[in-house]
């Protein structure tokens, strides 16, 4: 096309009745950058394209630009056509659609601004007449765009509260857990101090105070570095949860401090405390815990009206987890018990001293076995979500493409399907015809697929979309109904609407797998493309093409990166391009850049790096938790070690010994923490929606992966075996003469 030429214009066959006229080229534009936003609009700006027509045929396309001295000759064209009535501005033509786009800068905005755009949006759709003294129509995604948004994030703020409230818990116990280990190498000193006439809230103050002097610097830096980072905009969370983190670990002080002086004053009082007394803040935290997962169920996780996360409910997992491990520590001494009887019956020493001392543990050794449970439930349950995720956006990337890659050309050329089929990295190519818009008898619209049943079924072996087709040979003829595979029951005296046609159909089966290549609600009919060209007297194309690849199209990093390489750019589009040739009416689809697109997302991404930390973090308190304990039995362990290696005992059994007390523990916090973790989903399920990071359909189930619930667990045990092995490397350096003095009275 060239300045200068006459084009004779008519109107698409679905449009107002207008007469034909021409208009002459005056000049041709290039836009200075293809790529902005705004001729995304348009794509026809750009470059022609060619539509298929209802009989079958195609049509050409295209936008042009007119200049404003020109709209009033391009306005009386119309006149007398049939055109609608002129507004009251004579100027104006009834027959046009005059339209104000409105662009919005998606890089300035913040979550903080959803909420007053979503207000400003409503009252633009509302207002009618009032935005111009003649009808407006507004028409704007965004308003769909931002109740998504909020959903997603609203699901987002659920799922970290639930981690954070377990990793809140976590550092509770261990912090408590360090004030016991702290209390107990301090025993003597507290000692003399009671001994001196010092009260117990007076030596708990001077505890206490010693404590915070330790850790409120270590949480101001942590506080101060977490807000560099992580801006959260005046949320009072992260500041409530620091200090309960720092605060509550107090509380243990003053028991801790009567348990370790308690032989200053000989034993309490019989009967002072009754059983039930004893078992009541175990009663309790179970109840709390029946009454929120109830809740939590018929609730869920957000404030009704209000937008925010109910702390309570945040708490319910964290509250099973630990409900779990109070009824733990209640069946815990007996087997542990008997296997320290059986393991007496045999001729190894270190493992019966090992479980031995493990059933004669203080009942300070109740927090890391709490930790460790809880610890384990986490990283499940993360686990379960985090694979849950990746499995259903890699579905919902197959449910979106079909394949590999999908080329969607209504211009489609059989020149272009071979140079496809012989590209590099393409292991197989099925031409097919998809219309969105047919219909079966009474059902519409209704998605028909024509393409080789073989072919298609072969290409989706072995994926998420595979599908096993009835036979559907025996059609071909012009008068013979279409043998088809319908993803529901159909009549077997429907017909199928499709490219302009009405075809008797001849439905061979109902294949429910086909729905999994469709959205929620659609129906999809699969008919082989020769019969379907056949029936229709060579009216029906391919105008897709479904592409298996083995490796990156062209080549991926084997191209030589030269101009026209289809392996020189990562963009599946652009290779393709370099392969076929430009076309504005092509549409280029990848499977792997539409999961991309939905895994780096910012919510999907945030979702990752958050339940990631949250197992890395439950393995480093892990790893705490162990070495506390080590600790908090270490003065009369290695009183113990000394004394039987004057009696004999091998280097080697000595260093096995703490392996074997921390043993029991673990296996009793590893077992009911993976019980627990694999149930949370079931749990928690009614109640998150995970769909806002798989772009899949809405509240997918939550699936765990057998493979990633082993490796979580050996990665805390992992954990605990590090704890294990710095201590042994500790005990070492311990000299034996000192050692067989520790706890000696003078």
């Amino acid at each position: 096309m060239r300045p200068g030429d006459a084009l004779l214009l008519d109107a698409p066959g679905d449009a107002l009745p207008l007469p034909q006229f021409t208009v002459v080229v005056t000049g041709i534009f290039r836009p200075v950058d293809g790529t902005d936003d705004y001729w995304a609009a348009d794509p026809l700006i750009l470059a022609p394209a060619r539509a298929p027509t209802g009989d079958g045929g195609l049509r050409r396309l295209a936008t042009a630009l007119v200049a404003e001295d020109g709209y009033g000759a391009l306005t009386g064209a119309f006149a007398g056509a049939g055109a609608p009535p002129p507004s009251s501005r004579p100027e104006v033509s009834g027959a046009l659609t005059h339209a104000w786009r409105f662009v919005w800068d998606a890089d300035r905005l913040q979550a903080a601004d959803a909420a007053v755009l979503t207000a400003a949006v409503g009252r633009v759709q509302t207002a009618g007449t009032a935005l111009a003294p003649f009808p407006v129509r507004v028409s704007t995604g965004l308003a769909d765009l931002l109740d998504t948004h909020a959903r997603a994030v609203a699901v987002t703020r659920s799922l970290d509260s639930v981690a954070y409230a377990g990793i809140a818990a976590l550092a509770v116990l261990s912090m408590s857990l360090t004030v016991l280990v702290g209390t107990s190498q301090r025993r003597d000193r507290l000692r003399l101090v009671r001994a001196r006439g010092a009260s117990l809230t007076q030596v708990s103050l001077l505890l206490a105070a010693q404590t915070l002097a330790w850790v409120v610097p270590g949480a101001v830096v942590a506080l101060v570095v977490a807000w560099v980072l992580v801006p959260d905009g005046g949320s009072p969370v992260p500041l409530l949860l620091a200090a309960a983190t720092v605060v509550l670990p107090l509380l243990v002080v003053p028991w801790a401090v009567r348990a370790e002086t308690r032989a200053l004053h000989g034993p309490p009082a019989r009967g002072r405390l009754h059983p039930a007394a004893r078992l009541a803040p175990e009663l309790a935290v179970l109840a709390l815990t029946v009454l929120g997962v109830l809740a939590l169920r018929r609730r869920g996780l957000a404030q009704a009206g209000q937008g925010g996360v109910d702390p309570y409910a945040a708490l319910v997992p964290t509250l099973v987890a630990l409900a779990v491990g109070l009824v733990v520590l209640r069946l815990y001494p007996y087997p542990i018990r008997w296997a320290a009887s059986a393991l007496a019956r045999g001729s190894g020493l270190t493992a019966f001293l090992g479980t031995a001392r493990a059933a004669r543990a203080r009942p300070a050794s109740a927090l890391p076995l709490l930790v460790l449970l809880l610890a384990v439930a986490l990283s499940v349950f993360a686990g379960t979500v985090l694979s849950t995720v990746t499995g259903e956006q890699s579905r919902a990337a197959w449910r979106a493409v079909g394949a590999d890659l999908r080329v969607d050309d209504p211009a489609l050329t059989a020149e272009q399907v071979a140079a496809l089929e012989a590209a590099a990295g393409v292991t197989a190519v099925v031409p097919a015809y998809r219309d969105a818009a047919g219909s079966v008898g009474p059902l519409r619209p209704v998605t028909v697929l024509g393409a080789d049943p073989a072919a298609f079924a072969s290409l989706l072996a072995g994926t998420p979309l595979t599908v096993d087709l009835p036979d559907l040979g025996g059609g071909g003829g012009r008068d013979d109904p279409l043998p088809a595979a319908v993803s529901t029951a159909v009549r077997a005296d429907a017909a199928l609407g499709t490219a302009g046609r009405l075809i008797r159909l001849d439905p061979r089966a109902a294949v429910p797998a086909l729905q999994r290549g469709a959205t929620a609600g659609e129906v999809l009919v699969l008919v082989p493309l020769a019969d379907l060209a056949a029936v229709t007297g060579g009216g029906v194309e391919p105008t897709a093409v479904l592409v298996d690849l083995d490796g990156a199209l062209g080549g991926g990093a084997g191209g030589d990166g030269r101009a026209g390489d289809p392996g020189a750019d990562g963009n599946a589009e652009s290779r393709v391009e370099a392969l076929l040739g430009p076309s504005a009416s092509r549409d280029v689809t990848s499977r792997e850049e539409v999961r991309a697109a939905v895994a780096d997302a910012p919510l999907p991404a945030h979702l990752r790096r958050a339940y990631g930390g949250t197992v890395v973090l439950a393995a480093g308190y892990s790893v705490v938790s162990v070495a506390l304990l080590l600790a908090l039995g270490a003065a009369e362990r290695r009183a113990a070690i000394s004394r039987l290696r004057t009696m004999g005992m091998r280097a080697r059994d000595v260093r096995r010994l703490p392996a074997w007390e921390v043993l029991p523990l673990t296996v009793a916090a590893l077992l009911p923490g993976v019980a627990v973790g694999l149930a949370l989903p079931a749990l928690l399920g009614p109640a998150l929606d995970l769909a806002p990071f798989t772009g899949g359909p809405a509240e997918p189930p939550l699936r765990p992966d057998p493979l990633v619930t082993v490796a979580l667990c050996l990665l805390v045990a992992g954990a605990a075996a590090i704890a294990v092995v710095l201590d042994a490397a500790r005990g070492r350096r311990a000299n034996l003469s000192s050692a067989l003095r520790i706890g000696d009275q003078s």
